[in-house]
């Protein structure tokens, strides 16, 4: 995974890591596990095979019918055992690990045995009753999966009607808790384009993170391999995040003032001095309907415009 952000802001370098640890002698804190000197392998636990959506590029190729899983006495053992190694986080998911009829069981024991745990989910299934039981059981954050701002799209690529609704919900419900959370978006030819869009949507709902995943081309995935996105493509998303990225840590050394023609969360972050970005480009206003980049008007700064990515590539 590429971090924007932090690889290129200058902010939670190695040496911070290591620093964090050795003066304190202390573990290192979780937003500086990346950046951090240790050589232990995060870990991802397929917990089950168990789903209540059917996602068309699901690489376990889940399923809603009951299947078998590790039993409970099995997994307490691989918890106990990746609490020796000293993993640095645990992440639960599947399947969806919410349907895990050890899901409590692991997450309470990984705490006891001092274990950073995150899950990856649907998101579907995290009532205000669910997102309260994550925050009691020290679930660290939240990752929830996004693939489109058009309700009926995420619908149709995650196989179950109403899913954007329930899953949005689920990251509102984690939000209000307390959870940390982030937006996790799988890069297909069919959203590629919704990159500006969703990343809006990440600034509206006050996610902090905006997690990019490649299409795996493995269980169901390996019937959509002509749904992957062009090497262009790719280099357009891989450019527009790390100019995005950039933006983020220029704004948060000085104040700018942006006029826009419409009121947008990108504008108000950018006020705020915590932003996205915003386009001056006619070839994403035209390639995105909707979408709440628009050109500015007038602007203020001391750097030049930032390019577009598509447009870049056209020339």
């Amino acid at each position: 995974m590429i971090i924007f952000s932090k690889a290129l802001a200058d902010k939670a370098t190695v040496w911070e890591a290591l620093r964090a640890s050795q003066d304190s002698c202390q573990p290192i804190p979780t937003e500086l596990l990346r950046f951090s000197a240790e050589n232990r392998p995060v870990v991802m636990w397929n917990l089950t095979r168990n789903c209540n959506l059917h996602c068309n590029h699901c690489y376990m190729d889940a399923t809603t019918s009951k299947e078998e899983e590790m039993s409970l006495e099995d997994g307490i053992r691989l918890i106990d055992d990746l609490a020796e190694l000293k993993v640095p986080v645990l992440i639960l998911t599947g399947g969806e690990p919410l349907m895990s009829r050890n899901f409590y069981a692991y997450a309470i024991h990984a705490r006891e045995m001092g274990l950073r745990t995150v899950i990856s989910t649907n998101g579907t299934l995290i009532t205000p009753e669910v997102a309260r039981l994550l925050k009691e059981v020290d679930i660290r954050y939240v990752g929830v999966s996004i693939d489109s701002t058009d309700p009926a799209r995420h619908d149709r690529f995650r196989g179950v009607e109403g899913s954007y609704i329930k899953a949005m919900n689920g990251l509102r419900n984690a939000k209000e808790v307390g959870l940390r959370t982030g937006l996790r978006v799988t890069l297909t030819r069919d959203n590629w384009h919704e990159i500006p869009r969703l990343l809006d949507l990440a600034l509206d709902e006050g996610i902090p993170r905006f997690c990019l995943y490649h299409l795996v081309p493995t269980g169901r995935g390996a019937f959509m391999v002509e749904k992957d996105v062009t090497p262009e493509q790719r280099r357009s998303v891989i450019k527009l995040l790390a100019e995005a990225a950039m933006e983020i840590w220029r704004s948060s050394r000085r104040t700018r003032r942006w006029m826009v023609p419409t009121s947008s969360s990108f504008s108000r972050m950018i006020q705020r001095g915590s932003s996205m970005f915003i386009s001056s480009c006619r070839t994403l206003g035209a390639a995105l309907p909707g979408s709440r980049l628009r050109t500015s008007t007038r602007r203020e700064m001391s750097t030049p415009a930032i390019s577009c990515p598509i447009c870049s590539l056209e020339t």
